[in-house]
C-alpha cells in the first residue's frame, strides 16, 4: 500500500495568490485528477538566495491564507505529525530556498480509499506527514551496557524525542560516551 506523499514545486507561485497555487486549488476541489486530493496547498513569497526563507502558510483562493500551526492545530496528530515544526525545518533555514515556493500536501486519511497518491505503483511510497511516514525507530544495543544506562544516555544526548536531522550528532555523542573519550 502506497503513502501519499509532499510534492515540492520550485518558485511555481510567483508570490503568495499565484496562479499555479489557485489552480491546483481548483483541480482539487472540482474534478479532474486531483479530485479531493488534496489536504492542502502551501506557499509562501520567493526570497532572494541570500536571504532567509519565509514559513509556508496554508492557501485558501483568491489570496486567504493562515500560518500551518493554525491549520495543523485542527487536525489529528496522528494524521500530521509536528507538521508546522517539521514544515518550519523543510523550508527555512541557509537551503530553505530548495524546498521551493509552492508544496502540495496530498489527503492522507485513516483508511487507503480516502487517500491520494501522487505516484503510481509503488513509485516512492513515502513521505506524508502521517505518523506512519514520520516516526523513524532509533534501537540502541551494547554488548556491555544495560539498556537503562542506554536509554539514560539517549535522553542526555536528545531528550524525549530525537529529530532526524540530529542522528549523525547523536550517534557522535554515543560514540564518546562509550568509549570514554
Amino acid at each position: 500500500m502506497k503513502s501519499p506523499r509532499i510534492v515540492l514545486i520550485t518558485g511555481a507561485t510567483g508570490g503568495i495568490g499565484g496562479a499555479l497555487a489557485e489552480a491546483f486549488l481548483q483541480a482539487s476541489s472540482t474534478g479532474g485528477e486531483l479530485e479531493r486530493g488534496l489536504a492542502a496547498v502551501l506557499v509562501r513569497r520567493p526570497r532572494p538566495f541570500d536571504e532567509h526563507d519565509r514559513p509556508f502558510s496554508v492557501y485558501h483562493g483568491q489570496g486567504r491564507m493562515e500560518s500551518v500551526a493554525a491549520y495543523a492545530s485542527r487536525l489529528d496528530d496522528r494524521r500530521a505529525v509536528e507538521l508546522a515544526r517539521r514544515l518550519r525545518h523543510l523550508g527555512t533555514g541557509r537551503h530553505g530556498e530548495r524546498a521551493g515556493d509552492l508544496v502540495l500536501l496530498a489527503r492522507d486519511g485513516s483508511e487507503p480509499e480516502d487517500r491520494y497518491y501522487f505516484a503510481d505503483g509503488f513509485e516512492a511510497t513515502h513521505g506524508s506527514a502521517s505518523m506512519d511516514d514520520s516516526r523513524i525507530v532509533l534501537a540502541l544495543s551494547h554488548p556491555d551496557l544495560p539498556s537503562s544506562h542506554l536509554a539514560s544516555m539517549l535522553k542526555r544526548a536528545v531528550g524525549t524525542t530525537a529529530y532526524q536531522h540530529e542522528v549523525a550528532g547523536l550517534v557522535e555523542y554515543l560514540a564518546t560516551q562509550v568509549s570514554g573519550r
